[in-house]
């Protein structure tokens, strides 16, 4: 927890993201000496196995660990403080399945409340959640009929439950849809550790983005009232005043998923959101951008508020009119979805489909790591002759959903 308290205040200091995943577990290893090489020691064994499987549930700053390595940690730092850290939320996260491991795991978090992500890991393709198991219990009323002499019928009961249990989840599997995984889920409320009129950045996992131009402050945040039907949104934008073409306002979060190759699998990006006006100053850019595990693009969706075109953003960084328009003050259902096996990717403005684009480039991973949101000047005519090129516009969002349906 202090290296990446550390690790935060470096990305604060360099205005580049640098997020790290920790997975720790508790158990014997083998220690190969090798005396005269590079590498003088290795270590190899199941319980490595473990540690790195457990890592690799976890997002960018989350720190998960096994239960019998929790109950230690959480014992020792009972009531303690840590310099640099707040108060610290322990939680678990239910079993999980390990390659390579027989028997499932429980897998449990730790980190400081209102910053850690303290979500429940996705699956990943050596990790997976454990199904659960439920049981049928009867309880024979002994008051029924005490006179009479009647056969035991439990173990037939119990067995035709059984073999329709068996059928119905046969049937189940077989004419459900595809099976969902939720990667991320935020709604930006109170009881999430949100709170209105403070900055979304350094809340839960969001970072201010890295890009040239980005301001040091402003430009985002959570506020109370913006769209109905919740108390709370996030936004980006609402600088107005600045008169630099390439002045960045941005925020960003870890969302690490990898698929199985062999597996169809869409990553479905889902959230309601709206673009104001200005009302004084120009009308700007606001963008919705996703990235790779390696950092690099893979795609990008636009709204620009000064001609009102929806634009998509490619892998090599170019852009493209997708022929669509959207209305400002008006609360949109936006859907980004990546198909990660067939390499491409689509949208959906409201009742509007965009057209399909090719994802990954060449020689990129096409698996996800990262997605943000930006708004930028970049370089719209201001509303009055010679006023600020940025203008107080922005885009507000909530009820922000990633899923993954394979």
């Amino acid at each position: 927890m202090l290296l990446q308290a550390r690790l935060r205040e470096t990305s604060s200091e360099d205005f580049a993201e640098l997020l790290d995943r920790i997975g720790i577990h508790i158990g014997e290893v083998i220690i190969e000496e090798r005396p005269g090489s590079c590498k003088p020691k290795d270590l190899y064994g199941i319980q490595v196995d473990i540690c790195a499987r457990v890592m690799s549930l976890g997002q960018g700053d989350q720190i998960l660990m096994t239960r019998s390595t929790f109950d230690n940690a959480r014992q020792v730092l009972k009531g303690q403080e840590l310099s640099n850290l707040g108060p610290l939320t322990w939680t678990s996260h239910g079993a999980y399945l390990l390659q390579g491991v027989d028997e499932p795991l429980e897998v449990c978090e730790v980190g400081e409340t209102g910053r850690a992500c303290l979500s429940a890991p996705a699956d990943s393709s050596k990790a997976r959640r454990a199904d659960v198991v439920t049981s049928v219990s009867a309880k024979h009323d002994g008051g029924i009929n005490r006179g009479a002499a009647r056969p035991r019928r439990w173990p037939v009961a119990l067995a035709a439950i059984a073999i329709l249990g068996i059928v119905a989840t046969f049937l189940a599997m077989r004419f459900a849809g595809p099976s969902e995984t939720i990667i991320y889920r935020c709604g930006f409320e109170p009881d999430e550790g949100y709170r209105a009129g403070e900055p979304l950045s350094g809340r839960i996992g969001w970072r201010r983005g890295g890009w040239q131009g980005q301001l040091p402050n402003a430009g985002e945040g959570v506020a109370a009232g913006l769209l109905p039907g919740s108390s709370q949104q996030a936004f980006v934008g609402g600088v107005s005043g600045e008169n630099k073409p390439a002045v960045h306002a941005a925020v960003a979060r870890a969302v690490v998923f990898s698929a199985d190759p062999e597996k169809d699998t869409v990553v479905e990006i889902e959230v309601n959101q709206l673009v104001t006006d200005s009302t004084k100053g120009g009308r700007n850019i606001f963008e919705w951008v996703i990235y790779n595990q390696q950092g690099q693009l893979l795609c990008g969706l636009l709204f620009d508020n000064s001609s009102s075109k929806i634009m998509s953003r490619r892998s090599d960084n170019s852009v493209s009119d997708t022929g669509s328009r959207f209305e400002r003050d008006r609360i949109y259902q936006v859907r980004i979805r990546l198909d990660l096996k067939g390499n491409t990717w689509s949208a959906r403005v409201g009742d509007e489909e965009l057209p399909s684009q090719s994802l990954a480039g060449q020689n990129q991973p096409v698996n996800i790591g990262r997605i943000a949101l930006t708004w930028r000047s970049g370089g719209n005519q201001p509303l009055v002759p010679n006023a600020p090129l940025a203008g107080d516009n922005r885009i507000v969002i909530d009820d922000l959903k990633i899923t993954a349906r394979h």
